[in-house]
């Protein structure tokens, strides 16, 4: 029998509602989770709902991928997750009229038990819904294969931004960044970086030369904003790296010429790696994500969430729905 469930869906363009719907049956590998939070990506799920990724999704479309739920029902062929345990996951299994704008935002989530990671007792479910952006970063870190002693400058200090200014941190490197929202800097400076700084290129560039005369060995782009990737190359060494941690819709251009006198690696982050180990850390208390949360909403207001997102977004950081 189909399992009942409130959805978030994006109708159309700019058009959010809260939609009954039926999941498809579980079969003997699947776990049936009940949401207990469920994390709005802001940027790529702020593309979806504007229009702007027609290349993954197309509507009317279930958005997200951020799931942390109560397991409610296991299959006879599920093994290491019991019932009672709480779990991450990516989406659920959605009816064939819906389509995936990656299916995260329901109120019970059907899935092959593979995809569920575990969350430890003492990560609130809260913050573990929002662990993938952190773990997004966490791969950005991975790729980049940062050095000890290296000079990062993070710009753009959302989420995503300020996980991998932490993870980088962890790995011994020093973090300057920069945001052109207040409340991100003033976050950022207690929590993610070593130095915060204005969004002037010309004061990031003079504190940047102050540590490092030869430029920074990365620079990452958090924002996605294709306008900043050329302040990325102003900034970065010779031979240094620049990571375009960010999404942009279309094509991108920069300043060639002063990238290739520089010899610059461009480095291209695509989905997230380390989730266990992000929220391990996050148990540890060496990753701080929960003061980064700024909104909880109930699920039945998430309009109400997007209108804040996409009209005020100075007023927010990390949001999650609340389906309890």
């Amino acid at each position: 029998m189909p399992i009942k469930s409130k959805a978030v869906v994006f109708v159309e363009p700019l058009k959010v509602e809260l939609w009954d719907i039926d999941l498809p049956d579980p079969g003997p590998e699947d776990i049936v989770g009940r949401m207990i939070y469920s994390g709005i990506s802001v940027g790529t799920e702020g593309w979806i709902l504007r229009g702007k990724r027609p290349e993954d999704t197309k509507f009317p479309c279930v958005p997200g991928y951020q799931q942390t739920a109560e397991v409610v029902e296991v299959g006879s062929e599920v093994k290491g997750i019991n019932v009672g345990d709480i779990v991450n996951l990516w989406n659920t299994k959605l009816p064939s009229s819906l389509n995936y704008g990656w299916g995260a935002h329901t109120e019970y989530t059907v899935q092959n038990f593979r995809t569920a990671v575990k969350v430890p007792a003492d990560v609130p479910p809260k913050v573990a819904a929002l662990a993938k952006l952190f773990a997004v970063g966490y791969l950005g870190v991975r790729q980049t294969g940062i050095m000890i002693g290296d000079l990062a400058v993070v710009i753009g200090l959302g989420l995503i931004g300020q996980g991998y200014a932490q993870i980088a941190r962890l790995s011994g490197v020093r973090v300057i960044g920069t945001d052109i929202l207040p409340t991100r800097r003033e976050l950022a400076a207690k929590y993610s970086c070593d130095k915060v700084v204005e969004p002037d290129p010309e004061a990031l560039i003079g504190e940047v030369l102050m540590e490092k005369p030869e430029g920074a060995d990365i620079v990452v782009e958090a924002a996605g904003k294709t306008e900043l990737i050329d302040n990325c190359i102003d900034l970065v060494r010779q031979f240094g790296k620049v990571v375009l941690q960010g999404w942009y819709p279309g094509k991108i251009s920069f300043n060639f010429h002063k990238a290739h006198t520089k010899r610059i690696t461009m480095i291209f982050p695509c989905s997230l790696e380390g989730e266990s180990e992000v929220l391990r850390l996050i148990s540890e208390k060496k990753l701080i994500l929960e003061p980064l949360i700024t909104h909880i909403f109930p699920a039945s207001e998430v309009a109400k969430a997007w209108d804040l997102l996409l009209n005020q977004p100075h007023e927010a950081m990390g949001v999650v729905l609340s389906w309890r």
